[in-house]
Formats: structure tokens, sequence, C-alpha cells
């Protein structure tokens, strides 16, 4: 089950591919992870006013040590799904270079927490 709620009128200031190749992994590997549930929700952050996506899954999550080298090229926390490797440090490439960031963090709830933020247009 896929759930998601965004505002209206939310613009990112990337190229349109980048965006669509970040929210793809990003929710390619909450879809891979989770047990039943993927959540999505786009929003403006009010401090900064960027563009922040929010990906959870109630899978397993990530160890809490591993966090930051599920970003290293072709790095596999765990090989029982497929993949390369490739696709969290190909979002933090991208976000890095339109000015923005991803950060994982593992939910209260188990399962994994990402956030991407994004300038907005």
């Amino acid at each position: 089950t896929i759930v998601h709620t965004a505002e209206t009128e939310l613009l990112a200031a990337v190229d349109p591919n980048d965006l669509d190749e970040m929210v793809a992994n990003l929710v390619d590997n909450a879809c891979k992870w989770a047990r039943g549930v993927v959540s999505i929700k786009a929003t403006r952050d009010t401090p900064t006013g960027q563009l922040l996506i929010t990906i959870v899954d109630d899978g397993p999550g990530i160890p809490a040590d591993a966090l930051n080298r599920a970003f290293a090229p072709g790095e596999r926390l765990d090989e029982a799904k497929p993949g390369s490797g490739l696709g969290l440090a190909i979002v933090r490439d991208l976000a890095t270079l339109h000015g923005g960031s991803v950060e994982l963090s593992n939910g209260r709830n188990g399962g994994l927490h990402a956030e991407l933020r994004l300038p907005s247009a």
C-alpha cells in the first residue's frame, strides 16, 4: 500500500528528470523493504522554504551505525533484495548538485525514514 499526500503548488528548482530519479530511487528502496506500507509526503519546510519530500516505509530499517554508509556507491547493506547499491548515492549526489540534501533515519515504529530537501522554485 502506498499512501501519499502533498500540498498544492509545490515546485522544486531542479531538473525534472533529476527530481524523478531521486524520488524513484527512494520510493523503489522503500517498496523493496516495506512490510506493507510506504508513505510519501511533500510539503514546504516553513523555516527554510525548501521543498521537503518524506518517504517512510514499515520495513526493518537500517542499523544506526550503517545509515551514513548506505550512501556509499555500490554499498549494499543487505543483499537479500536485488539492486546495484547505487540508488542512494545517486540521490545524494543529485540533491547536493541542486543545493539540497537527503537524510536517512530509523522511524520510531521501525522502518526507514528518508527526507529529501530541495530548493523551492
